[in-house]
């Protein structure tokens, strides 16, 4: 399952560090990892995380506590129907601006 994991670190670069040795230790994936400004000037970390079965809301929220988060918010993300993922590629590689060569008409036809 895929989760969305908003974090505030008091010692950032070691969180950020703990979180990505202790998710190949758990065996989870670390998709992405986007940096936003919070309140009180305080960076907000934004994962995206890939987990294997048996991982909860609650089981990734104690992850990140043990990595050094001070604050956690965890939410899951929802999957596309299996229909559905073609044409939003397709429209994603559309719009990024190396999306324009011939394997995007090749996507098309098939």
């Amino acid at each position: 399952m895929m989760w969305t994991v908003k974090a505030i670190f008091t010692d950032r670069r070691n969180g950020v560090a703990a979180v990505a040795t202790g998710a190949a230790d758990h065996n989870l994936v670390l998709m992405g990892l986007r940096s936003r400004p919070g309140w009180k000037a305080l960076l907000v970390d934004e994962l995206v995380l890939a987990t294997p079965g048996g991982w909860s809301a609650e089981r990734l929220e104690a992850f990140m506590v043990t990595a050094g988060a001070a604050t956690v918010q965890v939410s899951p993300l929802i999957e596309e129907p299996a229909g559905a993922k073609a044409p939003t590629e397709i429209a994603a590689r559309r719009a990024h601006p190396a999306g324009s060569g011939s394997w995007l008409t090749h996507a098309q036809a098939s």
